[in-house]
């Protein structure tokens, strides 16, 4: 599938709050065997690149971005709900982020791809459980980390 495409089809669904227009696209896309870690990947985090790299432009009203964030949430946590869930690998993290919706949401994606990955995430863990903390700065982490810092343990 060519994910660009995807991107460019759904953007305008998002900055109008457009919700079925915006389900009923994913509901095809889902049929056609797409996974929901490449749609989080792929798609939904392109997206909030560009709805957040617009916005901060002035080339995104406030109420589109707003539109785009909560909707781009919504679908979020449905893509999650449907991941595949990796063993726990024996290894926990946390994960800090900005004060923004949009750091929020970055942040979200982050924690729950790495969850079913295998990750805990130390938020349900006792903090002097933590016994080694390794600070990735968000410049040499993957693309999913670019908006969060991800401590693994």
């Amino acid at each position: 599938m060519n994910t660009q495409a995807m991107v460019e089809r759904l953007f305008p669904m998002l900055i109008t709050g457009d919700r079925n227009g915006a389900r009923c696209t994913i509901s095809e896309w889902m049929k056609e065997e797409l996974e929901p870690e490449t749609l989080t990947q792929e798609v939904y985090w392109p997206l909030l690149d560009m709805v957040n790299d617009l916005f901060r432009r002035d080339q995104l009203t406030t109420l589109a971005h707003h539109y785009a964030t909560r909707l781009l949430r919504s679908l979020v946590d449905q893509a999650q709900a449907c991941y595949t869930q990796q063993d726990r690998s024996g290894r926990s993290m946390m994960l800090f982020c900005g004060d923004t919706e949009a750091d929020d949401l970055a942040a979200q994606m982050v924690a729950d791809l790495a969850e079913a990955g295998g990750y805990t995430n130390a938020e349900s863990m006792h903090y002097q459980n933590i016994s080694a903390v390794a600070a990735l700065h968000t410049t040499s982490c993957s693309p999913l980390c670019k908006n969060s810092v991800l401590t693994c343990c």
